[in-house]
């Protein structure tokens, strides 16, 4: 009995082995399937690829409505703001940084675009109000250099006054 169950574990093993030497064979495979380590029966016309993994319908859809949905799984195009819609994102932008949901909702609603839409233009707005802030500080803080020459020149001035 615990020969038999000793033989059926070793049986995958043991066709390795030659018949007549009991030696492993001079070829050596370099990897395995887990179908075949498990012993798994496939399925009439399965195919797999180089490692194994089931070639699925999924992967390589066939009716018209498995394109159409990878059709449209594809990068959405750019969104175009029409010039109302523009001033409308502006004008709440100016008022608010920030939208809650219910905001963002009833502007979507009114403007005719995705919650999603205007969230993303939301999120690059303060970017780029961000953006100009950094600079204008950047400025104020350094001055640029027509603002320091007209600096210098009212300097030269009022020490020729006070002269």
């Amino acid at each position: 009995m615990e020969a038999e169950l000793l033989l059926q574990l070793l049986q995958p093993y043991l066709s390795l082995m030659t018949p007549e030497s009991g030696k492993p064979s001079g070829t050596k495979k370099s990897g395995y399937f887990i179908k075949d380590i498990l012993d798994l029966p496939s399925a009439d016309g399965e195919e797999f690829d180089e490692f194994g993994r089931c070639k699925s319908n999924s992967q390589n859809p066939t009716s018209s409505d498995e394109k159409h949905v990878m059709k449209s799984k594809k990068k959405k195009a750019r969104t175009t703001f029409s010039g109302k819609q523009v001033f409308e994102l502006e004008k709440q932008f100016d008022s608010k940084k920030y939208l809650s949901s219910s905001d963002r909702s009833q502007l979507a609603r009114r403007l005719d675009v995705t919650e999603t839409q205007v969230k993303i233009w939301f999120q690059n707005r303060r970017t780029k109000w961000k953006k100009i802030e950094t600079e204008r500080e950047k400025i104020d803080f350094d001055g640029s250099p027509e603002d320091r020459k007209l600096e210098e020149q009212d300097d030269e001035k009022s020490e020729k006054s006070d002269v």
